[in-house]
């Protein structure tokens, strides 16, 4: 038996963007043969799309992509432009201004565009 601790992994993942981009893909591949359905979107949770019918929520289910981020990884930068909006499916996330942590995101959440 060989034990790998989580918190060398990371530290070593750290160290190692190019084999950290490779276990993300790897990740994301895996999570992208389990299909968004119902439940599982969790846009349906967001109070932006309270009145939308079930039909349009489905439909929007078959085009959300899983992305896997690993502790202590940026999603995105202040200031940047995006089209994207996440929603935290487990974990959390820290928003911070000017590099000052103004707010943590829990599961459920949803934030960008």
């Amino acid at each position: 038996v060989q034990v790998l601790h989580r918190p060398i992994f990371m530290k070593y993942l750290a160290e190692f963007p190019r084999e950290m981009v490779q276990f993300q893909e790897v990740g994301a591949a895996r999570l992208e043969k389990v299909p968004i359905r119902g439940e599982s979107n969790l846009f349906r949770q967001q109070e932006l799309f309270d009145a939308c019918s079930s039909e349009f929520l489905d439909g929007l289910s078959h085009s959300l992509h899983r992305k896997l981020f690993f502790a202590n990884q940026k999603i995105t930068t202040e200031g940047s432009e995006s089209n994207d909006m996440y929603a935290i499916a487990q974990g959390n996330a820290v928003v911070e201004r000017q590099g000052v942590v103004v707010g943590e995101l829990e599961a459920g959440c949803a934030f960008g565009e």
